[in-house]
């Protein structure tokens, strides 16, 4: 079963991660794009993120919050440690977690 094209790209540049989102994503295509990234940058011990979103005409509310959260969580990667996502992208506390 094919399933289509990737909504989002992300690669490996040196040191950082480049996120390229191809289409409008719904909410739970947002979170889970979301926590792939912070996989990713957990798994890389990345030291950037460039996110694109060059081929979005509208970005919705919810999607620019989850944006804003991730530029948040990079610009202070230690306050981000020991937090992981619910199934509403809502962050709680985890103790004993490393995202990063």
């Amino acid at each position: 079963m094919d399933a289509g094209p990737a909504l989002v790209s992300i690669m490996r540049q040196g040191p950082n991660l480049i996120a390229s989102i191809q289409t409008a994503l719904d909410d739970t295509q947002m979170i889970r794009f979301q926590r792939d990234l912070i996989d990713q940058v957990g798994q890389h011990r990345s030291r950037g993120i460039i996110i694109d979103v060059a081929a979005l005409d509208v970005l919705d509310s919810f999607g620019s919050h989850t944006l804003r959260k991730i530029a948040e969580m990079a610009a202070n990667p230690r306050q981000s440690r020991g937090f992981a996502f619910d199934s509403f992208g809502k962050t709680r506390s985890c103790p004993g977690i490393a995202t990063r």
